[in-house]
Formats: C-alpha cells, structure tokens, sequence
C-alpha cells in the first residue's frame, strides 16, 4: 500500500534519489539510519527546501526496525516504565526480545496491520490533602511506534516551525523561552506583559484540523499513520500518552496561531512554550489592544484560552508568573524567583517517583531536573532557605536520602551557570533578529565566522560559550535578519 512513495523521483543529489534510500542501507550500527536521516532533513532545510522534498522517504524509514529500535532505546532510557493494559515493560526485554518485538512492529506498520492498543489511566496523588492527577499510559509497543514517527518526522518538520515557539522543540526548552522572553523586552523597552494559556490545550484541539495541518506538509500516507496512532475518538483531542502528541501540538499550533500572529501584524511580540503564551508589549494600552485579539484568535482556532491572563508592567514593581518563574522588574531587568506552581510541580513529581523503580534514586534525579529548571532563579533567592524547603519536601514524601546541603547548591548553581551561556546565546541571536543589522553567521560553538560592520562586531564577543541550542555539538547555527 505504500509502494507510491517510491515512483516519486526528485533529484537533489544521491540522498534525494527514492530508488535508492542511503539511508536503509545495511551498513553500521542501527543509528545510522536515523544519522543519515537527519544530515538529509538537514541539508534540505539548510536551502529552506520544503518538505515535500524528504517525503518518498518518510514511511519506509519509520517502518524500518532500526528506527523502532532507536526508538526503543529512547523510550527505556527516558524512563516512564509503568506498564500499559497489555503489562509489557522494556526494561524486561532482552536484547533479542526488543529485537523481535521491532521487526514484528516493523512489518504490521509495512502490511498496514497495526492497530494502537487502548490506553490505561492512573490516578497519581498530589500529595496529603492535594487530591489526585490522571496519567494515561499507552502500550510500550504503541509508545515505540509514536516515539519512531517522532524521530522521523521532527528533523524534517521542527525547522519549519516560527523562532518563537520554544515547548516541545529539540536543544530548546523553558530557559530558552525565558532568555528570549528577557532579551525581547531588553532590546525593545517592552516591559508589559501579558501571561495566557490554552484551556486543556490537548483536549480541546479540533482533530480535523489538525490533520489538514499535517497534510500541508506531509505525503497522505505519513498523515493517515498520524491520524491512526493520535485519534481519540472524538472532534476534538489528541491521543493523550504518546511522545508524538506534544510534536503534533507544536504542528496545529504554528498553523493556527503562531502564523496568523503574524500574519495580522498584531502589536506586541510572543513567545509560546507549548500551550503558554506570553505577550510583550510597550505599554498597557497596548497590551489591552492586543489581549482580545490573541483570545479571538485563539477561539477561532477552536482553542480558547483561559478566563483571567495576567498583565503586569514590570517596570512599574508588578509581577507575573510564567513557567513556575515569578517575573518581576529591577534596575538590572527582570528578577526570576521560583513560582509557587513550581514548589507545588516538585512535590506532585516527588509523589510520582514511588511508581518508579530505584525510586529513592529517582527522587534524587527529580530534585536535580528541578534544580536544573530553575537556574535563571539562583542570583535571586535565598539559597539557604530554598535548599531547606527541598529537603523538608523530599522528607514529607519519604525520601530522607537526599545530597547533602553543599550538593545541591552546587547543582544549582551549575544550573545557573548554564542559563547564563544560554541568555548570552539568545541574546546573541535575537539582537541581529530584531535590530535589522547586517547579517552575521554564527559556529556551531558560538564563534564569530563572518560580521558585516566592525562597530557590531567590536560589542559582541568572538569567543562565547557554547550555547545549549547546540547540544548535538555539530548543528551551525545561522543567524540573520529576518521579517517578525
């Protein structure tokens, strides 16, 4: 049924060539599949080629056994163990075990057999008094099988995407959305804003349109496995459980809403982390200007945004919550201090943990990935007082093995220090987005290749950190002046 893909013949060097896929070549460990995929999906983007161009390659490569296998590996090293209705766990497969289970998914996804599993729900508490969340856990076989379309699909689709979306994104995450967010309102004096999100952003968006979405850009094949492994059920939502879901989030929400921002050249800039918007503008007549057509938008889009967005002007000693940071202005900018929401997220995570096995370990991890998050926060709290909350919390949730005192404030400011090369790198990149100076190209480590006008290059440096947008270590990075 797939065989269409293949009488598809556009030429653009070997790699273009359907007769002849590189790529499946039998040669090298199983990655290699995925490493000439993404060199291909790079070199195309690298010339804004669209997608179109990679297509005739797409499914086979999804349905190759290599791919389910990295895929495989992905999932088991990422965690979320819990078993689905069928009670398979990865951990328990053998290396020839996880081996046959590939090629068998390998050969339903090629015959057209396969067909997701039902899902399990688990109510998780929230802690003592908190009450409970819902987890839904799909079979470690359909997790695999999203998981493998994500790893095809998002090298190709992901460079498509607008700069300013920043949820869900491969060597971005909440840092980067918080750098950009900072250097934004540096640059242009926009220190009113406004904090928005989308009600039950997954359930709620309109499954039609997201598949016109996918089909925009994606063979009808590619789609209709799409639509087979996402679909709920209903008009609205997306599968909930699947590492696909939050990539085909980021696809209905760059065509329904990040694009007609755009387009509308509605006033204010926005940066999207997943389903939370924040806008900054110059003035609080401005912001009140464009909150209502942000919600008209987002309605239209058939994705409502919450009742009651916060608008604060910063400057002015007000503050905001986004992304479990406490924003607020000071003479150096924004002070970043921990939301009480991020407090509340440790403790349903800590809570969590006990599903886990190892879970004393992995409380450990948690509280890590915690501090982790909150580095752009260190400069500004009381350390002391924060590194006592932590431990108080890992106790009342069972965990009294944790580092010590001194550990955790080094990780912290380990996590610190890693916000700064990423605030240095967004603010590297947003300056030449949002100035309109001359052009200037950037390594893969940050350096300096080429600068137009000394006077730029005299205020930049020529040697900054690596930035974590890179954490592949070989992907350049081109900065240029483009249209908002």
């Amino acid at each position: 049924m797939y065989d269409y893909l293949l009488r598809r013949n556009r030429k653009i060097g070997d790699l273009n060539q359907p007769a002849h896929d590189p790529a499946l070549a039998h040669s090298g460990d199983y990655h290699r599949l995925l490493r000439v995929h993404t060199a291909h999906a790079a070199s195309l983007a690298s010339v804004k080629a669209p997608p179109e161009m990679i297509a005739p390659f797409l499914l086979k490569r999804i349905c190759d056994a290599r791919t389910l296998r990295c895929s495989f590996d992905a999932l088991r090293s990422e965690g979320g163990q819990a078993p689905g209705p069928n009670g398979m766990v990865l951990k328990d497969l053998d290396n020839s075990a996880a081996w046959s289970l590939c090629k068998a998914l390998a050969e339903a996804l090629r015959s057209g057999h396969y067909q997701p599993g039902p899902d399990r729900q688990v109510k998780i508490s929230k802690g003592p008094g908190r009450g409970f969340r819902t987890l839904t856990i799909q079979n470690a076989e359909d997790r695999m099988v999203g998981k493998a379309i994500l790893l095809v699909l998002q090298p190709v689709i992901d460079p498509t995407f607008q700069w300013f979306s920043m949820g869900f994104r491969p060597h971005r995450g909440t840092p980067h959305a918080l750098a950009a967010a900072m250097t934004i309102a540096r640059l242009e004096q926009r220190a009113v804003v406004v904090c928005a999100d989308v009600k039950a952003a997954f359930d709620k968006v309109p499954f039609a349109r997201l598949i016109d979405a996918c089909r925009r850009q994606l063979p009808p094949e590619i789609v209709e496995l799409i639509r087979l492994v996402s679909d709920s059920g209903g008009k609205h939502g997306i599968r909930q459980g699947s590492p696909l879901s939050p990539f085909l989030w980021n696809v209905f929400a760059d065509r329904f809403i990040d694009q007609p921002f755009i387009a509308k050249s509605m006033p204010g800039r926005l940066v999207r982390y997943a389903d939370d918007l924040l806008l900054l503008c110059r003035s609080r007549a401005e912001a009140d200007d464009v909150l209502p057509k942000l919600t008209c938008l987002a309605r239209s889009a058939g994705t409502p945004l919450k009742s009651g967005a916060e608008v604060a002007a910063l400057d002015a000693g007000e503050s905001v919550r986004w992304l479990g940071y406490q924003l607020q202005g000071s003479p150096a900018g924004w002070a970043v201090t921990i939301a009480p929401e991020a407090w509340e997220r440790l403790a349903d995570d800590l809570s969590a943990t006990h599903m886990a096995p190892a879970a004393p370990l992995h409380a450990i991890e948690t509280i890590k990935g915690w501090l982790d998050y909150l580095g752009p926060s260190y400069e500004f709290e009381d350390r002391r007082k924060v590194i006592s909350r932590i431990r108080e919390q890992a106790d009342a949730c069972g965990f009294s093995e944790i580092p010590t005192r001194r550990r955790l404030e080094a990780w912290w400011q380990e996590a610190w220090e890693q916000w700064r090369r990423v605030l240095g790198e967004t603010e590297r990149q947003l300056f030449y987005r949002l100035s309109g100076c001359p052009k200037a190209e950037v390594g893969h480590k940050g350096q300096s290749i080429r600068m137009d006008e000394s006077s730029v290059a005299d205020t930049m440096s020529t040697a900054a950190p690596q930035s974590a947008y890179d954490a592949t270590g070989g992907q350049e990075l081109l900065v240029e002046t483009a249209p908002m």
